[in-house]
């Protein structure tokens, strides 16, 4: 799911180009609204994570390349992170997997709020500087 039209066309391209078309759906919504409960597999995500604050302290090139909705977590960066582990708790089916893209610096934060949603068998994947970048579990 995405909200932005645009997005979800190049995520469709990237689907044929890769050999998944026809293996993964793609709806314009907010997150997971409108997902019928406990019908997905998986959710893979890259939410955004940046705190407002320091969003506004991004070079203008950066801000100028991603729409800002695509990059503003809120105040602690975690809002649509919350939401997001929030909704799908309901839309992954029993045994079902969730990967987000996380901020290095927050792991321990949303190692947490995973747990308190239900999911468990937690793991970490590190980006190709070593640092914590991917979080995934199972949702029980």
């Amino acid at each position: 799911t995405d909200r932005s039209p645009a997005a979800l066309s190049l995520a469709r391209e990237n689907s044929e180009h890769h050999g998944a078309a026809g293996r993964i759906s793609f709806r314009r919504a907010n997150f997971l609204s409108g997902v019928v409960p406990g019908s997905l597999d998986a959710v893979i995500s890259n939410p955004p994570y940046v705190p407002t604050a320091e969003y506004l302290r991004l070079p203008k090139q950066i801000r100028s390349h991603e729409p800002r909705q695509a990059l503003d977590g809120g105040p602690d960066g975690l809002g649509p992170t919350r939401r997001l582990i929030r909704q799908a708790r309901h839309a992954i089916r029993s045994g079902g997997l969730l990967l987000i893209e996380i901020d290095c610096r927050r792991t321990a934060e949303v190692t947490n709020i995973m747990g308190r949603y239900g999911f468990r068998d937690l793991f970490v994947v590190k980006d190709l500087a070593g640092r914590d970048r991917v979080l995934g579990g199972r949702k029980v």
